[in-house]
């Protein structure tokens, strides 16, 4: 009996142990950024222009994930 056995990918992260600085640097301005935006929502207050603009980065189709009207 023959079994062909198919290697399973790797997720990067146990490929490289090692996040570089730069790379570190970006995930805490990301979440910085991620948090203060949520600190408006959650004070009901409309959000800073920075904030509008991470969130439409992060749509696929740039458009606004927040309807402010």
């Amino acid at each position: 009996m023959e079994i062909n056995a198919v290697p399973m990918r790797r997720s990067l992260s146990s490929e490289d142990p090692w996040i570089s600085s730069v790379d570190k640097r970006a995930k805490n301005r990301m979440i910085v950024m991620m948090s203060r935006c949520l600190r408006y929502l959650y004070e009901k207050r409309p959000p800073s222009p920075e904030c509008m603009q991470h969130f439409m980065s992060l749509r696929p189709g740039g458009s606004p994930v927040i309807n402010m009207s």
